[in-house]
């Protein structure tokens, strides 16, 4: 080593060595907690959005079914059912007078055969079948009128039922109309009152914007400053401690926190008179970590810390009581956003 130092002076050398080594990693957590509460407390203006009132579009009148008089439904239907009984009589009295005649013709042909029989069988055949021919038509035409009729009615039934349902249908759609017409009318009538509110909805958000972002930029402001501190604070001592090491008292490969603690606790403990040499501190370290007594990992001591209390004491109660500093630090910084999150909202 280029400077030596006895027992005592190693010791008090390895203790300024480790509060520092503990003080830059405290610092260095403390720093990256700060730095994160800065970046989530970066100050953004919110954009309001002011919004005009508006009407709902106007209903349309339905339109009239094109196929009657909606207005006069009774007219149309009673003249349906005028034309329609008018058909019917017309078929009936067709039907009346085409079979009786028939009938007449039929049934004196029929005659006529019978009293022939004895004159000429064929003629009486003939004047048998005709008039057969003839009471048939009569008895066809009665039945085809009749279907007439049915169908008459029928088709009279189905058009005035149809009459009906779209006549509800109109006047259902006329009251839906009258109901939107009525909202539309009120809406219309609140619209400049529902425009001032509006406004007035706006005004109160942008002012509560205004206030947000100015307290964002407070509070940016003070989490900004003390990072910068911590920042100064941190390097400082960095630098400090890499003064301390340019000493050359401690071999480079030591020059960390674990194997500064660890180093340390064997002076304290008089484990060790030395640094170097067969029963010196660097030899004792060597030998504990190939035995995995001890751990060398800065990330596996952190997750692990409860498992390094016995072998590596002083560095657990460092860390432990870095830990309560650093948790107190982040409280404090915590609470800074807190209360000024809570000025912004009481303002």
């Amino acid at each position: 080593m280029v400077n030596a130092l006895d027992a005592n002076g190693t010791l008090r050398y390895l203790k300024t060595a480790m509060e520092l080594e503990i003080s830059v990693y405290t610092q260095e957590q403390a720093l990256k907690d700060a730095e994160e509460q800065v970046a989530k407390n970066k100050p953004v203006q919110k954009k309001v959005k002011k919004e005009l009132a508006s009407l709902p579009s106007k209903p349309t009148m339905p339109e009239k079914p094109a196929e009657f008089n909606v207005d006069n439904v009774e007219g149309e239907i009673f003249n349906i059912t005028t034309s329609a009984n008018t058909a019917i009589e017309s078929a009936r009295s067709k039907r009346k007078s085409t079979s009786i005649t028939v009938f007449v013709i039929g049934g004196v042909l029929i005659l006529f055969g019978l009293i022939s029989i004895a004159l000429s069988v064929f003629l009486a055949a003939a004047l048998l079948f005709l008039g057969a021919f003839l009471v048939y038509c009569g008895v066809s035409v009665r039945k085809s009128v009749k279907n007439d009729v049915t169908k008459i009615a029928k088709d009279t039934n189905d058009k005035i039922n149809s009459i009906r349902s779209k006549e509800a249908k109109y006047y259902e759609e006329v009251e839906k109309y009258n109901r939107q017409l009525e909202k539309y009318n009120n809406a219309e009538t609140g619209l400049a009152d529902n425009q001032k509110k509006m406004d007035q909805k706006y005004q109160n958000e942008l002012e509560a914007a205004r206030a947000d972002y100015k307290m964002a930029k407070k509070r940016y402001g003070i989490l900004t400053d003390l990072s910068i501190q911590i920042s100064d604070k941190y390097n400082e001592t960095k630098d400090v401690l890499a003064s301390l090491y340019a000493l050359d008292v401690l071999y480079p490969k030591y020059r960390n926190l674990i194997a500064v603690s660890t180093i340390y606790e064997y002076f304290a403990s008089g484990r060790v008179n030395s640094l170097e040499g067969a029963d010196g501190a660097y030899n004792l370290y060597e030998s504990e970590l190939r035995l995995d007594l001890i751990i060398n990992k800065f990330d596996v001591v952190i997750s692990n810390l409860e498992s390094i209390r016995d072998n590596q004491y002083m560095l657990y109660n460092e860390i432990k009581q870095s830990n309560i500093l650093l948790s107190g630090i982040s409280q404090d910084i915590s609470q800074i956003v807190i209360e000024t999150k809570n000025i912004s909202d009481n303002t």
